[in-house]
């Protein structure tokens, strides 16, 4: 019997080795390492905001944010309406105080990154590709996927610009088209005019 009293124990012990923590027990409360996501008020919110109420929605991430000022998740979420109601300086501001708490959070960082991209700021837009892409590692994200084509568009957009004739202009396809035509027509032109002489 005084064999029993130290196997015990040792089995513990070489639980806690090989498992990091002992077995949870049948009642024994598990404490939720994010107690904010199972709050009705986040869940109410995320259903009005697929309904589009947004102000409705922003009221009840108020609430939620007094409860739990730490959920990334609110804050981005009250972000995401006050975007959708057009207020994008403020939408920024939620958008960066969700990333300060959870600078992880992918819905967040791209959405952050859109908004720098209708600002103009395109470095900064790359800087939020880049840690959504050090998030994602070798993972498929859609948030990835989306903001990469978002910069695609912006980048053509300014090559767009770029090509803008003097009167401020830009030049369409068509008329890019024709330019090359010309410039194909000059040189052969001039290839014709060489063997001529």
């Amino acid at each position: 019997m005084p064999k029993l009293r130290f196997i015990a124990p040792a089995m513990l012990a070489l639980s806690l080795i090989a498992g990091g923590c002992p077995p949870v027990q049948a009642g024994m409360a598990v404490k939720s390492d994010i107690p904010y996501r199972q709050d009705t008020g986040l869940s109410k919110a995320e259903y009005l905001i697929s309904r589009g109420k947004h102000a409705a929605a922003i009221h009840e991430l108020d609430n939620v944010i007094k409860r739990h000022p730490k959920s990334a998740d609110a804050w981005s979420y009250k972000a995401f309406s006050t975007l959708q109601l057009g207020d994008k300086k403020k939408a920024m501001s939620y958008f960066k105080r969700a990333l300060q708490i959870d600078p992880t959070h992918l819905g967040a960082n791209k959405y952050l990154a859109s908004l720098y991209l209708d600002a103009g700021q395109l470095s900064f837009a790359m800087e939020q590709m880049q840690v959504i892409r050090m998030i994602c590692g070798a993972m498929q994200c859609d948030e990835l996927d989306d903001l990469e084509r978002e910069v695609d568009a912006y980048k053509d957009g300014e090559r767009v610009h770029a090509k803008e004739d003097e009167g401020g202009r830009a030049a369409t396809a068509d008329e890019e088209g024709e330019d090359a035509d010309s410039s194909e027509n000059t040189e052969s032109d001039a290839q014709d005019g060489s063997l001529n002489r």
